[in-house]
Formats: structure tokens, sequence, C-alpha cells
């Protein structure tokens, strides 16, 4: 079934919404759908999510024109939903679009509704035609739920479901509940291989360790760079297992080879004499040798002595000395000596080596390290991601549980993004979970045109046997992602017959956006072609095909000419263009063409560590300087570095001028103190500004990177520091990561450290899913596995880089790189280079040497995927396939020149800056957060005085309990302060939350664990201990008083829902002034007694506190409910007396925290009770001094008229 999708950013259709696939998708059974590239895959998913949570599966049979209501099946939740797709990035995206859609279609189903136009998406606009309208409530408030719920949504990356999966079943997965990821599975490798290496080979006789350490491994680490492809070829099928094999036999048949080889090698080397070498030479100049040139004979002579010095040679090197080789042309001169009969036999024997003995051992080598690496995983509780799949499918297989079942009720919906990249665990499990019949729901969504993810285990057989399984295929065919002359193109590119990437899907796709115009108002070709050299060139006879690395520079070059001069034109900004490579030497190459150019460029793909970067060792040397500024050798060493960046005068000067050292010591030993009280990355950023480095590093052209890259490495060290790392402890822990740097660590991977402008370079397989407005792919040549790690003659000085490359690039494989699958899926490649721009392509071509694969008579067996592509038949033919097969209007042919012009990029003048405006003042100097403390800090005790202390206190406006309690000194093993306020507080708080457990039991294990842990921090003797205990026993249980009245109640009596805890109170005040309260206190509370004055202030803005209890009572049964605040204090009192208690009060200002906890409790009853008078509903607040238990309560009732004054005065 072909569909024609609606675009995902809203423009006109041409075709009905009713023929697209989000519309007519039975949401039953197995559904596969194939999405070719910008087809609107991700609006199509989100599309189907809104249908099943609307419960609308088949929406052919809802949308019935007679039917009464529509055909709902049951809905679903986004927890029941499960959407499964390939990265975290993926995943975060999705998300986002999913939760626009459902908020889109909430609206859509409001009333009264958006239009069509308003609501911009005509699937939404039809499918609120096909529901009846009174039934848009039901769908919106199922809408609504799920919109609500999206928090919940089961939107995941395939292992971190497997993960969620395994856990959430533990009891029928057998995972365990603690499972965790190993924190770095490379140390675990490393330590499983060695101890096989000490275990089996160090065991080994002398022969057969030297036969091993020849042709398997020299050393642990390289074996484990061999067992890592052969682990990755295990865990490509669940059906791999480690054959069971006997080493000794094929160790045998290694070591005789090896002793043999080393027999006849001895015997060459005795046998060499300068005569024969002389003797060849003198061949060569004649012409004798047939395959020998001249200029050939230094390299091989070369190769020939180091081999006679004993070093190893290559076998190729060694066959040019054997009697085969010299004498296939007749000439007889070799026979003379024995040197190259020994050289002929030795050569056969190294010929005839035991492949198939070492790749026995190998794989014995490699089971014995897998097995060690599960079984220390398993007792360590440990997993790796691809674990999680394995297990995963070993649930899902298991007869004995019901695991597949009980998934299946979990997501009765499956989603599964990406599908082309699936693989035998996927499939094998998803299929095991939604069988075929069952009333589940399985879409997958996917292009097997762009699957290039073979080396991750992607495997497309797998994916062929899905499609044939699926209950239907569907298609997305229009692409909303280029312009229409951009389609067209592509189109004509791909436009072959028999092509080994359609995989029965076709590449061909209609425009989706006819409005969309290309580079230079569509006046410029959409696909330009820059081959080289010029075809007159490459019809000469003679012509030899470029060397690779040649023609990846020139390329590089000219695409960096061909930027700037459409850039300076207008055409584009660097931020919309896209260079496409294969692997980080050719990111690096292009990187340097357009830096020559003055264009600055990002590499997106590059995975490397920031504590590989030089500037790590140098921040290792600046901290060793930090830790010990007076040794003068660690400073000068720091300020050797680049990091300092010192110009050499004042380098000069500073080995010179002591007082110059001096200063730096200073900066130094500051440097040294923040780090020890604020941190190490406060101790780098303050270094950074104050040693001035910062101005000198953006002096420099990569001067963002540099202070990039060094606060990167001040974060990760900040964050390595809070595991109780000290300074030479985090000092080691850098060392130590910089020898070896865990790749896996994803906070020390490189960023990307500018914000300017800059051109995109990225791998092709990072580019899958992006979009670019202008791409440039400038080595589709040699874009083929094949070619890009291929030598050119001369290259062994940069086979090791080369090497290196191939290791860290994302496409490392096992298998051969000319094998047909990899071809296959070098030709999807070029598909997904060619599909990523939106306006423009630009390719550079050229007749690159190796792209033809040949046998040993020059006949050409194979050709590079290009090649194929072009439907190429020889070497020079490439101009006329170009002209043959992209003979199009939207596609220009260029014949480009040997040296391409370097030109400048000039980037465009600024437009002259404005001065910065000034913000006007939107708050007032004035305007700040205070508190209680705020206002009672630095009291004046001037007007204090003892004279009151022998008086009285007849002030109806409290109340106190007449009896004094002796145990007041009890409280003083305690002592007093902050902190027993603080732990007095909380214990209370705890007590409390819990429903008064010690009240309840003495005994409580909880509570008398705390009261342990306070005697310990507090070091009380047991006594001591004791009598605390006694104490709190008492206090929950104390009696307290009512307000106005002699009843009485018990504290563990206030419990919720009548009670509340910790209430915070946040007051707003306008024209706050801190005198006038003062007075207004004074006169309504205690009037005439002294107390310290309020600090004199004025201020705008908040007034924040926490009260510690507030709860209801009613004095008589059928009396009005009313409020009260109970406040916890553990001040030193010498009784209980009332007089003693206010004294307290007064002396400490409490009255002023009274009343702002009354006009708080005033403003929250006024809002709760608007018809109800507030003053009247509190009865006041208790200040509970809890060293005299029940005695200690003083009760204080803030006049209503006070309070009515402040709310007016001070409103919020």
């Amino acid at each position: 079934m072909d569909g024609t999708p609606l675009d995902p950013r809203g423009d006109a259709m041409s075709a009905s919404i009713r023929d697209h696939v989000a519309w007519q998708l039975p949401l039953t059974g197995r559904r596969l759908i194939e999405a070719s590239a910008g087809t609107g895959k991700t609006w199509t998913l989100t599309g189907l999510v809104v249908r099943l949570v609307l419960g609308l599966r088949d929406i052919q049979a809802a949308d019935d024109p007679g039917a009464q209501e529509p055909v709902w099946d049951e809905p679903l939740m986004p927890h029941q939903i499960l959407v499964v797709t390939f990265t975290e990035a993926a995943t975060a995206e999705l998300r986002e679009r999913v939760h626009a859609r459902l908020a889109r279609a909430v609206t859509a189903f409001a009333q009264p509704g958006p239009s069509d136009a308003q609501l911009d998406d005509e699937f939404l606009s039809e499918l609120r035609r096909a529901i009846p309208t009174p039934f848009w409530p039901q769908a919106q408030a199922r809408l609504t739920q799920a919109l609500a719920n999206l928090d919940e949504a089961a939107i995941h990356t395939l292992h971190g479901w497997a993960l969620r999966t395994l856990k959430r079943h533990a009891l029928t997965s057998g995972q365990a509940f603690g499972a965790a990821p190993v924190p770095q599975p490379m140390a675990l490798h490393r330590q499983a291989v060695r101890t096989f290496w000490r275990s089996h080979i160090t065991t080994l006789p002398a022969e057969a360790m030297q036969a091993w350490t020849n042709k398997v491994a020299k050393t642990p680490e390289d074996l484990l760079a061999v067992l890592k492809r052969l682990w990755a070829a295990h865990e490509r099928s669940p059906h791999h297992t480690w054959p069971e094999l006997d080493a000794t036999a094929h160790l045998n048949a290694l070591t005789q080879w090896s002793e043999r080889v080393h027999s006849l090698e001895h015997a060459a080397r005795a046998a060499f004499g300068e005569d024969a070498c002389m003797a060849v030479h003198e061949a060569v100049q004649a012409r004798a040798i047939r395959g020998y040139q001249a200029n050939w004979l230094s390299t091989r002579t070369a190769h020939l002595r180091r081999w006679l010095g004993g070093h190893d040679i290559e076998i190729k090197q060694l066959s040019y000395w054997g009697s085969s080789f010299l004498g296939k042309d007749g000439w007889q001169g070799h026979l003379q000596w024995p040197f190259s009969a020994a050289v002929q036999s030795l050569y056969e024997a190294r010929a005839d080596f035991p492949q198939h003995d070492l790749n026995q051992l190998l794989t014995w080598a490699a089971g014995q390290c897998w097995h060690d690496i599960q079984a220390r995983k398993q007792a360590l509780d440990q997993f790796e991601f691809n674990d999680l799949l394995r297990r995963l499918h070993q649930a899902c297989h298991d007869t004995a549980s019901n695991f597949c079942e009980r998934v299946r009720e979990t997501y009765p919906a499956a989603l599964v993004d990406e599908f082309q990249d699936t693989d035998p665990w996927q499939y094998e499990s998803l299929a095991a979970i939604y069988p075929k019949g069952s009333p589940s729901c399985w879409v997958m969504i996917g292009d097997p045109k762009q699957s290039i993810y073979r080396f991750r285990g992607a495997d497309l057989p797998t994916y062929q046997i899905a499609r044939n399984t699926a209950d239907s295929v569907h298609s997305l065919q229009v692409n909303f992602r280029s312009t229409p002359k951009l389609i067209q193109a592509l189109n004509q590119v791909f436009d072959r017959p028999g092509l080994s990437l359609l995989h029965h899907s076709s590449a061909q796709v209609e425009a989706g956006k006819p409005d969309l115009l290309g580079l230079n108002q569509g006046q410029h070709p959409a696909i330009w072609v820059s081959h080289w050299p010029a075809p007159a060139v490459v019809a000469e006879k003679g012509f030899k095909p470029v060397p690779r690395k040649r023609y990846e520079a020139h390329m590089a070059q000219l695409a960096a000419h061909t930027l700037v001069t459409q850039m300076q034109s207008g055409w584009y900004t660097p931020n919309q263009v896209a260079i496409l490579v294969r692997d980080k030497l050719q990111a690096r190459m292009m990187a340097q063409a357009l830096q020559a150019c003055g264009l600055a460029s990002v590499f997106l793909s590059d995975r490397n560590s920031v504590l590989a970067e030089p500037i790590a060792l140098d921040v290792w040397r600046l901290l060793r300087a930090f830790d010990e500024p007076e040794q003068l050798g660690m400073l000068r060493a720091a300020m050797a570095t680049a990091l300092w960046a010192l110009p050499l005068a004042q380098w000069e000067q500073a080995l010179l001028d002591d007082e110059v050292i001096e200063a730096q010591q200073a900066l130094c030993l500051e440097a040294r103190e923040r780090w020890d009280r604020l941190g190490v990355l406060a101790a780098l950023q303050h270094w950074l500004h104050a040693s001035g480095a910062a101005a000198r590093w953006l002096a420099q052209a990569q001067g963002e990177r540099l202070i990039g890259q060094f606060t990167h490495l001040g974060q990760w060290l900040q964050a390595a520091s809070t595991h109780g790392l000290g300074r030479s402890a985090l000092l080691r822990r850098l060392s130590d990561e910089m020898q070896s740097p865990n790749v896996d660590d994803a906070a020390a991977q490189a960023r990307l450290y500018t914000d300017a402008p800059c051109i995109t370079l990225v791998t092709v397989h990072k580019s899958k899913g992006l979009e670019y407005d202008v791409v440039m792919v400038p080595f589709l040549s040699t874009l083929s596995k094949a070619l890009s790690q291929k030598k050119d003659e001369g290259e062994d000085a940069d086979a090791s880089e080369a090497a290196q490359a191939d290791e860290e690039d994302e496409d490392t494989d096992l298998d051969d790189a000319s094998s047909e699958d990899q071809q296959a899926e070098d030709l999807r490649l070029l598909y997904v280079a060619l599909t990523r721009a939106r306006l423009h392509l630009w390719l550079g071509v050229s007749e690159v040497k190796g792209e033809w694969i040949k046998d040993k008579k020059k006949v050409i067996l194979d050709s590079a995927p290009l090649c194929k592509l072009l439907q190429r038949q020889a070497p020079k033919d490439l101009w006329q396939s170009l002209q043959t097969h992209w003979h199009h209007p939207n596609i220009h042919l260029d014949a480009a020149g040997d040296e391409p012009p370097l030109r400048q990029w000039m980037p465009p003048p600024t437009t002259a800056l404005r001065p910065a405006l000034q913000a006007p003042e939107r708050t007032r100097a004035r305007w700040r957060v205070s508190s209680y403390s705020g206002l009672t800090r630095r009291l004046d005790d001037a007007g204090l005085t003892r004279a009151a202390d022998e008086g009285e206190w007849q002030d109806p406006g409290f109340v106190a309990s007449p009896r004094a309690d002796p145990r007041v000194k009890d409280w003083e093993d305690l002592g007093a302060g902050r902190a027993l306020g603080v732990a007095i507080h909380t214990w209370l708080e705890w007590q409390f939350n819990h429903g008064w457990p010690l009240a309840q039991d003495p005994d409580h294990a909880a509570s008398l664990a705390q009261i342990e842990r306070m005697a310990v921090a507090w070091q009380l003797k047991p006594a001591a201990h004791q009598r605390l205990l006694t104490r709190l026993r008492e206090l929950v249980k104390a009696e307290l008083p009512l307000p106005q009245s002699d009843q009485r109640f018990e504290l563990c009596h206030l419990r919720a829902p009548k009670a509340w805890a910790e209430m915070p109170f946040t007051l707003g005040l306008k024209g706050f002034d801190a005198r006038q309260l003062d007075q207004w206190v004074g006169q309504a509370i205690a009037p005439g007694q002294p107390r310290p004055a309020l600090q004199a202030q004025q201020f705008e803005g908040l007034l924040t506190g926490v009260m510690d209890l507030v709860f209801a009572h009613q004095t008589e049964p059928d009396s009005p409910q009313r409020y009260a605040v109970l406040d916890y204090k553990t001040n030193r009192i010498a009784n209980c007396e009332p007089q003693t208690l206010m004294q307290a009060v007064l002396a400490h200002r409490y009255d002023v925290q009274a009343v702002m906890y009354a006009l708080a409790m005033h403003r929250l009853l006024k809002h709760r009770y608007p018809h109800s008078p507030a003053t009247q509903q509190l009865s006041g607040v208790m200040f509970w001094f809890v060293r005299g238990l029940a005695d200690g309560a003083l009760w204080i009732t803030v006049p209503p008229p006070l309070i009515q004054q402040l709310d007016k005065a001070w409103p919020s």
C-alpha cells in the first residue's frame, strides 16, 4: 500500500489525507512502514500515537457515516504505548514531537475549536471530521489525560527499554534488582585477557610461545584488539555458541610451522652473499628481469638488508629475491647462488601458513576470555549494554515463564523506529512478545536503503524476515525535505534497475514542497558534480588513476574554494553547510583546507576525550604548581606551557627576575587557598583571569577552543573531587586518566567549544537522520570502506595513523571490506550521503586508484559502489558514465581544473552596534527578601533595663502556667545554641510526621536511635543521655494550656488533619518601616515593659518564615474552631515563672515574631474563609520553652486592631 504523506510542516497536500499511511494503517497485528529519506516518518509515528490514545485502531471502521458513535477500541495511555528508537537524542526529540502533536490534538477537539487553517494539521482536521461532534469532549478528555501523563511515556532506546523491562519483571526474567552497568568495560576486558595470558600463554613451551607471539599477538593488548572483533561477530546472532576446542593440536601445528620457517630463515640468511645482490643489480640495469624497475630496486634492497639484520620482512618483499620471481623471464643468473633457492624455500614455507589452526586458536582464546568476562560480570552483578539484549532474548524464549505475556500486558502496542537496523536479538525478542495472531499491535518503521550500521550488528536478512512475515507493508514516498529540483535530480541518480541497495524499496520519491526554491532563488543547479582531472587528461594514453591521498587533497581545496565563492555571493552562510566524510582522517584534511581559506569548522563525530588533548598535560602541570608553589621547578615548568601563553620576553624575565617569580608564587598560593576552600574549578577560573591567560588565549586563532577545553577539564576535575579526593589524589587521578583515557566516559568527551558560525564536518554515519541546507561530499569516490582504508604507494609512514583511525572509526568491522555485504552497505551509504540536503548538493569525483578490484591477470572482478551506481565498465569511463546516467537539467557536470585558486573568506561587514540601552530601574534598591531574624539582628540594648525584673506582670495580653519546674536544670548538660535548637526542632517534626511514636511506645526503636545519635553528637555521658531520654519522653506527652481557658491538651494529640508542621509563609510588604513596627508592637504587647529596640530599616519586598506547628482547637464542644501557632524555644531559662518567660520573649523580641505569625495567619484565614472575620478565628501564638516542659508555655494574644493596622499599613 503506497501512501501520500501529509507535509509535517503543514503544507498543502495534493492527495487526500485519507490515503496516507497514518490514516489507513490498521493498528493490530504486525505492520511494516518503509519510509524513504525525508518522507515524514516521525510525523506519521506521532499520528499513530494519537490514534492509539483515542482508541481508533481501525480508523476505516470508525469512520462510518451512518454510525451513531465511533467504533472506539480500548484507548491507551502513553505508558502503554512502547516507542523504541535508536539514540538518546532521538528519544528526546521524539518525546517533544509526541507532546506537541498531542497538545495540538487537544486543541483540535475543543469546542469551539480552531479552523483547519489555524490548526495547520490536515490529519487532525480530517480526524475530527470523522468523529461526530457530540463525541469531541470524550476524545478531548482522552487526549488531555494522555498529555498530562506524558512524563510516564514509554519512549526509550532499545537498551534502555530492555533494562527497564528486565528490572520491572525481575522475578520472571531473572534480572537482579540491583544490577548496574559495568563502569569501565575496557578495564574488565583487559583484566580477563591478561588472566588468560598468564594462565595459558606464559605456560607454553618456548617454541610455542614464540609462534604465538609471532603470528597471534605479542602482548595481551594486541590479543584484546583481535578478540574484540571476534566477540562482536559472536554477538551478532543469538544462535552462536563458542565451540569446545582442544588448543594443543592447533598449537603444535603452529609451532611446527614456526620452527620450520625459523630454520629456513636461518639457512637463507647464511646463504646470502654480496655477489648475488650485485648480480641482481646488474641484471636489472640490463633489463633482464621482468617486473623489476631500477627505481624500485633500492627500496627492495633496503628491505632485504633490514631483514638480513634480524628484522621481519613482508612476504611480498621476500618473494622479489626468490628463484621463481628472478627466473620468470628466463634469467638464469640466480642459479649460480644458493641464496635465491633458499629464499624461495622460505617464501613457500611462509606462504604455507596454517591459517585454519590460527583461526581455531583465536576462537579458543575468544571463547575462554568471553566466558571469564561473563563470570566476572555475574559475580559483580553488573552488565554491559549488549548483555541487556541477550538477557531479554533469553527471558523471551524461556518457556517456563510468562515473561512475554506480562510484557505484552504492560505494552499492548509497540512502535519501533529505525527498524532497518534491527538484529536477530531485537527481532526475535519482539516477535516472541508480539506473536502473529495476537490482538496486540507491533508497527515497524524503517528504510532498508538507509541500513548502514552493519558494524553495530544491523542485519538486513533479519529485516527481510520481518518484512516477509508482516501482516502488511506500507510505504512513504513523498519527500518534504528537499526542493523539487533536487528530488528530480536524485531520482535520476538512483534510477538504476537491480541496485542491491533497494531491497524491494524504491528510491524514487515525489516532491512534497513544490514552492521550495534552491540556491540563488533556484537558478543554481540542484546538484553540482566536480570531476577531476579534466576528461581530456584522463583520455590521454598512459593516464593512471589518481592516488587516494592526492584526490582527497585536491577535492578538499576545491570544496573550500567553492564554499568561499558561493558564500561571498551571499547564497548561504557557514551555519547552513555540512561536509560529509567517511572518517576522521578525511575530516582532518577537509578542516585544514577550510582553515587555509579562513573558514572555521567543527567535526561533530569527534569522540576524543578532553583528557587526551595536549591541554590536559598543561593543566596537570599547573595544578602541581598550585599544590606546591614553593617548588620553583614545578612553577617554571607550568609557566613554560602553552597554557600560561607567556611571550618569550616575559618568560625570559621570569627566569631572571625574582620579583616576577614571587608574584607568580603568590598567585599560585591564592589559587591553592581557593582550591581548598571552594574547589578546583574555582581555583582554575580565578587563575585564568588573574594571570591574564584568558586575554592572551583570545588573541590566538584557537583561543575560544582553549578556554572551552580548559573549562571542560576544570568541570571534570571538580566532579572527580566530589568523591573526597584531596589535592594529591586528584593529581594522581588526572595522571592516570591521561595515560589511558576512558572513551566511554561521556563527561570527558570533547564538546563543541564555539558559538561562532562554522562549517559542520560530520561522518555519513552520524549524519543519518539529519538534514542541512547545503551538503558537500568532496570525497564521493573514496566514500566506500575499501577505498577509504586503501594505502597508496609510499604511504608506509601513515599506515599506523590510518590503522588507528580505522580502530577508532565508527564502522570498524571484522568482515572483509570487499565482501558482497560490505559493497552493498557502501552503496547504501552513498544513498544516505546524497539525501541529506534540502537545497543543494555538491559532489567531488575522480578516477581513483583501487576502485576496480582485479585478479592477477588484470581481469576486473568487482568495482567500488560509485562505479556500480554509474554502471561503469572501464577504469577511464567515469566522465562518459556521468554524462550518460546523470544527464539531467538539474545536474551540472563540471570539469575541474588542476589547481583551484586559493580564496580567503571575507565575512560580511557587521552592522555597527548602537550604544547599549540602559535598562530602566524596575526594582527599587530597598527591595529585598527578609525574615524575622533579619528584623531582630543587632538589637539595640540601650532601651532594656533590669528595673522591671522585680515587678509583676499584669498585662492581660498573655497568660502563663503559675507553676515552676526545678527540672529545668536537667537540660544544662546540652548547653545552648543554634545546633541544639535545630536538633530539637527536627526531632519534634519527625515525631509529628510519624504520629508521635515515642508517646505510644516509650521504647520505640527509631526514636531511641535518633536520641542516641544526638547524645553521641553532643558527647553526653550515660547519665546525661538518660536524663535527655527522660525529658524527651515527657516532652511528647506534655500537657500544654489552651489560651483563655483552664483546659489543657497533650502535645501528642496534635495530629493531621487538624495540625500542620513546618508551615512556611511569605508576606508581601510595601513601605515597611521597622521603627514604626517597633512602636506599634510596644504599645500593643506588654506596654511599658523594656525591650531592645529594632534597628532602623525601611524596605519593600517579602518577609518569609516558617511556623513550627499550626493547629486547630475548640475551647468548648459547640464553640467555633479557632487556629493557633505553637513555636518551640530551646533558650536557657532560670525558671518557669511568667515574669521570667515574658522577659525572655521581650529580650529576644519574640513579640515581633508573634506579630508576624499572627499577620501571616490572618492573611491565610482571610483568603481561606472570606466570609468570616479572620481576627476572630485566630486564638494566639504560644512560645513553648521546652526546657520547662508543661510549665514553659507562654501564650501571646495579638490584639486584632494591631493585626488590621499592619495589614492595612503594609499591603501585600
